[in-house]
């Protein structure tokens, strides 16, 4: 064959080699640009029903917790209550809440007589005139509170 035949075949080959790994490259890029979006997307939905089944079950467990501590409110008997039998009637129903940080029980002189989990600081602290327990006092229902600091 001809000297610049084969130059010519080989630069053929080079071209058409180049022009096969280019579009396999551009392939590959969008394909992974593809696959990055739909993987993030499918992420992004499982990450969302994690968050959504998380929430139901605060939920359930603060509506929950409500109803009891509305029950034990109601409880007439808690008024006749030992300050121990107060302590430990809070410090169970604390421990089933699962929700919440802290819990105290005033008398309806505002006064605290139980907290859980057990706060020697907290006990006798006065709520009277405080919004948690005007709230209370006026709705008759539970008040869940911002984090309540005492000094």
């Amino acid at each position: 064959m001809i000297s610049w035949a084969k130059g010519l075949n080989r630069q053929i080959l080079v071209l058409t080699l180049g022009i096969v790994m280019s579009a396999s490259v551009i392939i590959g890029v969008i394909a992974l640009a593809v696959f990055y979006e739909y993987s993030k997307q499918q992420v992004l939905a499982d990450n969302f029903e994690t968050a959504q089944e998380i929430s139901n079950q605060i939920n359930f467990l603060m509506s929950y917790s409500l109803d009891q501590i509305s029950a034990m409110a109601e409880d007439s008997s808690i008024r006749k209550m030992e300050l121990q039998q107060a302590q430990s009637r809070l410090e169970e129903l604390f421990r089933m809440s699962q929700v919440f940080d802290g819990m105290s029980l005033a008398d309806e002189n505002g006064r605290v007589i139980a907290s859980a989990p057990y706060d020697l600081g907290m006990i006798g602290q006065k709520l009277a005139g405080r919004e948690i327990f005007e709230k209370v006092m006026t709705s008759g229902e539970p008040y869940v509170s911002e984090p309540l600091a005492y000094c």
